[in-house]
């Protein structure tokens, strides 16, 4: 018991003194949307390995469909919104550049 008080302790220090770290936000495109999607993407897969009927079958690939239609559209559209600060910054510097010669 003492062993994993301390154990405990040890772990607990540094959060205490510094705070955690939330890391980066890699995907701050996954929403309420996509969690409710997701839901039914993997209900209609449960039903489909419980009972693999064609009905179920299709369910579950519709279902996919969209959660790859909509993975990839709100894929794009952060990988837009990234890109152009930086064509931004690649335009300025070129102009600098200019500037120069």
């Amino acid at each position: 018991m003492e062993h994993n008080q301390k154990k405990k302790g040890i772990n607990e220090a540094p959060g205490k003194l510094i705070g955690k770290d939330e890391g980066p936000q890699r995907n701050s495109w996954f929403d309420e949307k996509w969690q409710i999607i997701l839901e039914h993407k993997k209900r209609a897969y449960n039903k489909m390995n419980n009972r693999n009927t064609r009905q179920n079958e299709q369910e579950h690939w519709d279902n996919r469909k969209v959660a790859c239609e909509i993975f990839r559209h709100k894929n794009t559209v952060l990988f837009k919104s990234k890109l152009e600060p930086m064509k931004i910054a690649c335009n300025d510097n070129e102009e600098k550049n200019l500037i120069k010669k």
